[in-house]
C-alpha cells in the first residue's frame, strides 16, 4: 500500500475515535441536562420531585448541537487523547508522597512530572466539565476548570465521593462482560446446533466468538453504567450550586437526608 493508502487509513481511524468520543459527549450532556432539569424543578410541600417531560432528553439533544458541539468535540478530542493514561497517572498523584519516601530520586523525579502533568492538565478532562457546562452554559476548558475549583472548595465528604462511580463503572462491566462470555461459551459448547460439525449454524472457533461477544457486551454494559456516573456527578454538583449560600432550596428530602444539612458543615 503507498503512503497515502495509510494517511488515509490513520484518517478514518482518527475520525472514527474522534466521532464516537464526541457522541458520547453528548450523550453525558444530554443526560446531565435532564438531571439538573429535574433537581432545580420546585418541590411538592412534601419534599418530593415532580416527574419531569419525558420529552426532556431532546431538548438536551438541541441544546448540545446548537449551542455546545464545539465545546464537547474538543473535549471529545482532549478525552479521547488523555484516556490511556487518566487511571494511571490519578493512581499515581495519589500515592507521590508513599513514592518520596521509598523511592530514589529518579523515581521520585519522574513521579513529580506525573503528578505536576495530572494535577496542571489530566484531573480536569473528566466528566464534571460537562456537568458544568450544562450548570453555567461555559466553554469546555473554563468549564473544567471552574468545575475543580469548585470541588476543592467543597466539604471533604462531597468531594470524596466525586467520581467515586467510576469504580462500580469497572466492576459492573467486567462482571457483564464475563457473565455473558460464559453463558456463549456454555452455549456454544452445550447446543448441538452449535457444536456439531453437521450442523448449519456450526461455530468453528468458539472461543473468537466467545471474545467477540464478551467485548460487545462490554461496550453495551459500559453505556449504562456511564449513565450513573454522569446522574451522580451531575446530582452532586447540583446539590454545591443549590446548597452555595448555606441553604437548601431544590433538593427532595431523600437527598438531604443522604447529604446532610449543609448548615452544620
Amino acid at each position: 500500500s503507498s503512503d497515502l493508502q495509510k494517511f488515509y487509513v490513520l484518517y478514518y481511524i482518527i475520525g472514527y475515535i474522534w466521532g464516537l468520543e464526541t457522541l458520547g459527549m453528548i450523550f453525558q450532556f444530554t443526560v446531565s441536562f435532564c438531571t439538573v432539569s429535574w433537581y432545580f424543578t420546585p418541590c411538592r410541600n412534601d419534599m418530593t420531585k415532580t416527574q419531569v417531560d419525558t420529552k426532556l432528553w431532546r431538548k438536551g439533544t438541541i441544546y448540545a448541537f446548537r449551542y455546545h458541539l464545539g465545546s464537547l468535540a474538543l473535549g471529545a478530542a482532549m478525552t479521547s487523547l488523555f484516556r490511556p493514561i487518566h487511571g494511571v497517572m490519578a493512581m499515581i498523584a495519589k500515592q507521590h508522597k508513599f513514592l518520596e519516601r521509598h523511592s530514589t530520586n529518579v523515581v521520585v523525579a519522574n513521579c513529580m512530572c506525573c503528578v505536576w502533568c495530572f494535577e496542571e492538565v489530566v484531573r480536569y478532562i473528566n466528566n464534571n466539565a460537562i456537568v458544568y457546562m450544562v450548570l453555567n452554559s461555559g466553554s469546555f476548558f473554563g468549564s473544567a476548570g471552574s468545575a475543580v475549583k469548585t470541588l476543592s472548595k467543597a466539604p471533604k465528604e462531597i468531594n470524596s465521593v466525586n467520581g467515586i462511580t467510576g469504580n462500580f463503572h469497572s466492576i459492573g462491566l467486567l462482571a457483564v462482560a464475563s457473565l455473558i462470555a460464559y453463558f456463549a461459551f456454555a452455549t456454544l459448547g452445550g447446543l448441538p446446533m452449535f457444536s456439531s460439525q453437521d450442523s448449519t449454524w456450526y461455530v468453528d472457533d468458539r472461543v473468537a466468538a466467545v471474545i467477540c461477544t464478551g467485548l460487545l457486551a462490554a461496550g453495551v454494559s459500559s453505556c449504562f453504567m456511564a449513565l450513573f456516573d454522569v446522574v451522580f456527578d451531575s446530582l452532586l454538583f447540583c446539590w454545591l450550586a443549590d446548597t452555595a449560600k448555606g441553604e437548601v432550596s431544590f433538593a427532595p428530602k431523600s437527598l438531604q437526608d443522604v447529604l446532610g444539612d449543609p448548615r452544620t458543615r
